[in-house]
Formats: C-alpha cells, structure tokens, sequence
C-alpha cells in the first residue's frame, strides 16, 4: 500500500511549458493572441496505491480523453502532458467560459469514473485567460497554473478526498491484537476477497502508533489471548485519543466482562462461535458503524468550515467599501490635491486588509487552523 501523503508528479514543468510555447507559436501564426488553457489532472491524494494509479491512468487512456473531447468544440485542442495530466486549449474563449468548461469537465470526468471503476476520481483544474497573451512568460503562465492546482487542492482536501478514501471499495483496515492464528486464518479467508489488509498489533506500547492515516475508520479486533485488564486499558487508550473515536473495538474474548470505556465497541464470546461467522459478521457491522461516524463527524466538521469562511468573508464588505468610497471621490475629483496622499494610503491599507482576510478564507478552506 502507498502511503497515504505520497506525492505524485502532476505537472512535468518542461513538458508543460514545451506546450505553452508551441500553443503561442501557432496563435501568433494564426493571428489569435489571446490564450485561454485548462489543465487537469488527477488528485494525488485520491490514489492510494500503484493498482489504484494504474486504473485511473488506463481510465484516463480510455475514457478520460475522450469525455473531454465531447465537451470541448471542434476547433479546441487537447494536450496529453503525462500519464494523469491534460492541457486543453479553449480558442476565442472569454476567462469566464473557461471556467464553465473547466468545472464541467472535472464534475463530468468524476462521475464517469465512479461507473466505470467502481469510485470517484477526483480531478484538480487549473485555468489560465489572457486577452493579450503575446507579453507574458510561458514561465509565469506555468506558474499561475500550478498555483491554480494548489488552491484546488487545499479546498478539496479536507473534505471530498478524505470522503472518497473514507467510501472507497477498499474494506480495511482491520487491527488484531491477541487475536489466535486460526481466527486471523479465518478472516483472511473470508474477507480477503474484499481488498482489506489485517494489521496485527503486537505489542501494547504500539497501539497507538500502529494505528496510520485511515485508521480512524477501522475495526480492532482484541482477541483470547489477551487478559480482561490488558483489554481494558487498551480501550481506555484509545478512548482517550480523539483522533481514534471512530475505531470500533470489537473484543472476541470469553474472559472479559463489560467494560465502561467501550462506545462504539461490542463483546463477542468464541464460545458460542463455533464457526467463527459471526466474528467475521461483527468485523462487517464495526466497520460500516466505523465508516458512518467518520462521516457523520467530517460533516459536522465540513460544515463548520463553511460557517467560519462565511463569517470571514463577511468581513471583506467593510474594507471593499470603504476601498469603492474612496476611489469615487477621486475619480469625480471630489478630493483636494493636497489629500491625495491620504486618501491613497488609506485605500492601500484596506487593500492589504483584504489580502489579509483572502489568505485566513484560503486557510481556513484547506482545513488549517
């Protein structure tokens, strides 16, 4: 499995600007000096594993491009830069129309990808429209571009990724700790068919750690050969983690009577599964409730984030007004020459307040504090 923050490559800089100069070249030739381009590419944080890369790519190959192809017209052009990166050039095409094509394009290429592979893709979009292009730098084109990209991966990140990855066809993962070999046979059998990976905890001192990026959608199995007060203060750790709230902790153990700590959790006695299908049962039920409370609490948390974004762009009216105030007067020349300096000075200081309160919105939409 990849790990979960890995990094993949969206954008071969050279490639990219390789493009950007042939597409200039030809608009000079063909008397169009304007430039309007989306790029689109993959979200990293949507793929887990090469298996996972290896079917957005052949998706990409199959029915990506030409999916993009019916959106466009005739006359636009399509770009592959990479295996997961396209560069679409939009002629005669106002910056507005470019992000009408470009949002239709990402929300048309996540839907199909959910019927023909089974999940969604999620894709970044970046765009770039200059009525005069022929003075500004493919560099600084590429730039804005990429930083395009950036900003649609710190709004998206926090909630539609981590949903998809909460959603994926993937079952795991799945945790035991003094769990018998022939349980953990078994579930191997039974489960093994869904994709999931069971991760086996050896040690109390590395319960915690054990646990990685997914884990707060995952089941813990705690198993016979664990003593009642070793499964006690391992519920009370994980408890004690908020990080861990979602982890449903399903205790397989004869022993053990009902513990105080144990929400989100159940007791199942092996002694009354011979067969040992209803652990195989109850992994199925703690991972769906597991699953749920994820979402549940990532709602909630998505859904403050609107909150404080629409209370922090609330904030934005008083200094834009002030900012339209001012420069009425000035462009009716209703302000003395000798209060000009003034006037500006303060027009350039809400100005950088609006700077300030667009970067808290821009952190606040990436999930940061």
């Amino acid at each position: 499995m990849m790990p979960n923050n890995r990094k993949i490559e969206l954008v071969d800089n050279e490639d990219l600007q390789h493009t950007l100069r042939f597409i200039l070249k030809r608009g000079k030739k063909e008397n169009v000096y304007d430039l309007t381009v989306i790029l689109v590419t993959v979200d990293p944080k949507c793929i887990e594993s090469e298996k996972e890369l290896n079917r957005a790519i052949e998706f990409i190959e199959s029915d990506g491009i030409n999916t993009i192809k019916r959106i466009i017209r005739e006359k636009d052009e399509l770009f592959t830069l990479n295996n997961t990166t396209i560069l679409v050039w939009l002629k005669h095409t106002h910056e507005a129309g470019a992000d009408f094509v470009a949002n239709r394009i990402k929300r048309t290429l996540t839907t199909i990808s959910k019927d023909k592979l089974g999940h969604e893709l999620y894709f970044l979009v970046g765009t770039y429209s200059e009525s005069t292009a022929l003075d500004v730098s493919v560099e600084e084109i590429s730039r804005m571009l990429a930083s395009d990209l950036k900003m649609e991966e710190n709004c998206q990140t926090f909630f539609l990724n981590r949903l998809k990855l909460e959603c994926g066809t993937k079952l795991g993962p799945v945790f035991s700790m003094g769990l018998r070999d022939a349980s953990k046979d078994l579930i191997k059998k039974e489960l093994n068919r869904f994709g999931y990976e069971l991760e086996t905890i050896s040690r109390q001192e590395d319960l915690i750690k054990n646990f990685g990026d997914l884990s707060h959608n995952s089941v813990l199995v705690m198993g016979q050969e664990m003593s009642g007060k070793e499964i006690e203060l391992a519920v009370k750790k994980i408890r004690q983690n908020r990080m861990l709230d979602c982890v449903f902790l399903l205790i397989y153990n004869d022993e053990t009577e009902d513990i105080e700590d144990l929400i989100n959790g159940t007791i199942l006695r092996p002694e009354k599964d011979t067969s040992g299908q209803e652990l195989i049962k109850h992994i199925l039920i703690g991972y769906q409730m597991s699953l749920l409370k994820t979402i549940t609490k990532m709602q909630a948390t998505y859904h403050s984030l609107l909150e404080s974004i629409r209370a922090t762009s609330h904030k934005l009216n008083q200094p834009l007004q002030i900012i339209m105030g001012k420069a009425e007067l000035a462009s009716y020349g209703l302000i003395d020459q000798k209060d000009l300096s003034k006037v500006f000075s303060e027009i350039k200081k809400n100005v950088l307040l609006v700077s300030d309160i667009n970067t808290k919105i821009a952190r606040i939409a990436s999930g940061q504090n």
